[in-house]
């Protein structure tokens, strides 16, 4: 809400409530990302699970996701009162996943190979990949959760230079 008289502005507090703030755990997978969630937050988070790899944490409370249609299922049950008085944060599992699963749904909304080709091509795939991401997003934190997001760390091994074994 946009306040319209400057002099009624109330200075802002600052919460150390994790739940409150918008976080993201990158790392290699099976480090305990989620299970650090879970542990931080309990049956209070719901776990949009893009993968496989929570189904072993007795008590994690998870809806799998296969798709971005799915995605927006699960979205749309967020508005719902009755599934807001149940949870406050909702974690992405993996976020790398949902954005693969966004990228496929656009492709195949143009019928191209590439995402950039979609929509009129010139990029204009990847606009409305940013943009629908970031309204879909967006709206889930309006209906007063916190969104909270696992990535996977890619390891690469680069070899130096001189440091060939013979």
């Amino acid at each position: 809400m946009i306040c319209l008289d400057l002099t009624k502005i109330e200075p802002q507090k600052i919460s150390k409530d994790l739940a409150t703030y918008t976080s993201m755990l990158y790392g290699p997978p099976k480090v305990g990302k989620t299970t650090f969630y879970f542990d931080l937050f309990g049956q209070r988070a719901i776990f949009a699970r893009t993968e496989k790899g929570s189904k072993a944490i007795a008590g994690l409370i998870g809806q799998d996701i296969a798709n971005w249609s799915d995605f927006m299922k699960f979205k749309n049950q967020l508005k719902r009162p009755e599934v807001k008085e149940l949870f406050d944060v909702v974690v992405i599992d993996t976020y790398d996943n949902l954005c693969i699963f966004l990228e496929r749904y656009i492709i195949n909304k143009y019928g191209v190979d590439k995402l950039n080709d979609a929509n009129g091509g010139w990029g204009a795939g990847q606009k409305e990949f940013t943009e629908t991401l970031m309204m879909t997003l967006n709206e889930i934190e309006s209906f007063g959760y916190t969104i909270h997001f696992v990535s996977h760390a890619k390891k690469i091994v680069e070899k130096l230079p001189g440091t060939e074994e013979e």
